[in-house]
C-alpha cells in the first residue's frame, strides 16, 4: 500500500498545516471524513448487492485493464495500443495494486478520496498565499470537501481526481518557480506535464495558459529583466520537449479530430450554450430520476448527485449576489491563474460534451470554479441582500428545471 500510505502522509502533513494556520478545525475534519467514508461505503454495498466489482463504462474499463497488467506486465503494449497512449492512469492502478498486500478495487477508491482532499487542501494553501479571510477558506474547504456529488463522482475508479490532483500541483509548481526562481520546479513541471498528458492529451494547455497569464501579468518586468526571459524561455522548451517525448503528437491526431467532429456536430447554438448547462446541471431533477436521463445509474448515486446540485444551485445564487454587489480582491496572479485554468476546462468540455456532462466532469468543474471565485471574493453573510438572493435562486431554480426536462 506504498502509494496509499504516501497519500495518507500527505493528508496528514497538510490538514496538520491547514489546522495549524487555524485554516480549519478538528470537529469539521471529522465531520468531513465521516460523510466521505459513509458515502464511500454505501458506495461499495450497492456494488456488491448488484454484483459488481466496479462501476459500468470507464470504470470497469480502467479495472480490466489494470487486471490486464497485473496478469503480466507484458501487456503494457497492448493497453498502449488500446487507451491510444493514454496509459498512465491504468499504470498508477497497477502500482497501487502491485504495492499492496492485497488487490481489491476498493483500493483505488481510497486512493480517489485521498488525492480529492489533498487537492483541495492544496487549494486552500494557495488561497491562504494571496491572503483570503481564514473564514473564507474554512467555508470554501466545508462547502468542497462535504458536497456529496463531488466525494461520491470522485471516488469511483476513474482518472478525474488524478488529473485534478496533478492540475493543482502544477499551478502549486508553477507559483513556487515564479516566486523563487528555482529550475528544480521546471524539472517538476515538466514530470507533471509528461504524466498529465498520458492520461489526457489536451493536459499540455493547462501550463500554456499560465505563461500566457504569467506574461500578460509581468509584461512591464519580462521586458527589462533578460534573465528572466531565458528561464521562461528555458521552461517553454521543456514543454515541448516533454510533449515530445511522451509522443503526444501522434495521440494528438487520435484526440483532436474527435473534439472538433463533435464541436461541429453540437452546433453553434449548443456550443454557445454549453458553458451554462455545465454550470447548471445535472440539477436536482435529473439526478432524481437518474434511471431515465443516464445510461448508468446507483441509487447512491443518484441521491449524492441530488444534494450535491441541489447544494450547488444555493451556491450559484450566492455567487451571482455577491458577484453583483461586491468588489472583488486585488487582483493576484495565482486567482488569474486559477481563472485560465477553469476557461480551459469549460472551453474544451463545452466543446467536446457540448454541455452534457458525466458527474465527474461536473465535480471537476465544482472545484475549479468555486476556488476562482474565492481567489477574487471572500465569503460573506448577505443579510442585506436576503431579497436579491431569494429572486436570484428562483430564476436559478426555474432555469435550471426548464433545462432539466
Amino acid at each position: 500500500m506504498l502509494i496509499i500510505v504516501i497519500e495518507i502522509l500527505m493528508y496528514i502533513l497538510l490538514s496538520k498545516r491547514l489546522l495549524k494556520k487555524r485554516l480549519f478545525n478538528y470537529k469539521l475534519l471529522i465531520f468531513t471524513l465521516f460523510i466521505q467514508l459513509l458515502i464511500l461505503i454505501c458506495y461499495r454495498i450497492e456494488l456488491t448487492t448488484l454484483g459488481r466489482e466496479v462501476y459500468y463504462s470507464d470504470a470497469y474499463n480502467y479495472w480490466e485493464q489494470t487486471k490486464l497488467l497485473l496478469a503480466d506486465i507484458n501487456n503494457y503494449s497492448l493497453i498502449d495500443k488500446i487507451t491510444g497512449g493514454q496509459t498512465f492512469y491504468v499504470l498508477f492502478c497497477y502500482l497501487i495494486q502491485k504495492t499492496s498486500l492485497f488487490q481489491s478495487p476498493i483500493l483505488l477508491n481510497l486512493s480517489n478520496l485521498l488525492l480529492l482532499n489533498n487537492t483541495i487542501f492544496i487549494f486552500a494553501y494557495l488561497l491562504d498565499k494571496i491572503n483570503i479571510r481564514a473564514s473564507t477558506i474554512k467555508f470554501y474547504l466545508f462547502f468542497l470537501l462535504n458536497n456529496p456529488l463531488i466525494i461520491y463522482s470522485l471516488i469511483r475508479n476513474m482518472k478525474d481526481a488524478l488529473i485534478l490532483f496533478l492540475t493543482v500541483l502544477l499551478v502549486l509548481f508553477f507559483i513556487r518557480f515564479i516566486e523563487n526562481k528555482n529550475k528544480i520546479y521546471i524539472v517538476y513541471i515538466g514530470i507533471i506535464l509528461y504524466i498529465s498528458v498520458k492520461i489526457r492529451p489536451w493536459s499540455f494547455l493547462n501550463i500554456l495558459i499560465l505563461l500566457i497569464i504569467y506574461f500578460n501579468y509581468k509584461r512591464e518586468t519580462i521586458k527589462k529583466d533578460r534573465a528572466l526571459k531565458m528561464i521562461l524561455l528555458f521552461l517553454i522548451l521543456i514543454v515541448f520537449a516533454t510533449l515530445f517525448l511522451s509522443k503526444y503528437f501522434s495521440s494528438i491526431n487520435l484526440w483532436l479530430p474527435i473534439m472538433l467532429e463533435n464541436t461541429l456536430k453540437n452546433g453553434y447554438i449548443s456550443n454557445f450554450l454549453s458553458p451554462f448547462k455545465i454550470l447548471l446541471g445535472p440539477g436536482p431533477l435529473r439526478s432524481i430520476l437518474g434511471s431515465k436521463y443516464f445510461l448508468y445509474t446507483t441509487t447512491i448515486g443518484n441521491i449524492c448527485s441530488f444534494l450535491g446540485s441541489l447544494i450547488w444551485w444555493f451556491f450559484m445564487a450566492y455567487m451571482i449576489v455577491i458577484l453583483i454587489y461586491k468588489k472583488k480582491n486585488k487582483k493576484n496572479l495565482i486567482g488569474q491563474c486559477f481563472l485560465g485554468i477553469f476557461i480551459i476546462y469549460i472551453i474544451l468540455y463545452s466543446m467536446q460534451y457540448g454541455g452534457s456532462l458525466e458527474l465527474r466532469f461536473r465535480a471537476v468543474i465544482y472545484v475549479i470554479s468555486t476556488t476562482t471565485f474565492f481567489s477574487y471574493y471572500d465569503y460573506i453573510f448577505i443579510r442585506k441582500h436576503l431579497v436579491d438572493y431569494a429572486v436570484i435562486l428562483s430564476f436559478v431554480f426555474i432555469i435550471g428545471l426548464i433545462a432539466s426536462i
